[in-house]
């Protein structure tokens, strides 16, 4: 009918995993993912990667 409707009431379930790793004192990585479903809302699978390096 074309209306949009922000209605979000209802229970959500939000799933969340990570690590971190450090390599050496300057140099580390991460990777993480998450999923969320619930009443009127879903997000398919995510992920993300990253490194840091200090100096």
């Amino acid at each position: 009918d074309g209306n949009f409707v922000n209605d979000l009431s209802g229970r959500r379930g939000i799933y969340q995993a990570a690590i971190k790793a450090s390599f050496s004192s300057t140099f580390s990585g991460h990777l993480g993912v998450g999923y969320s479903h619930g009443a009127g809302v879903e997000s398919p699978w995510n992920a993300v990667a990253g490194v840091n390096w200090s100096f």
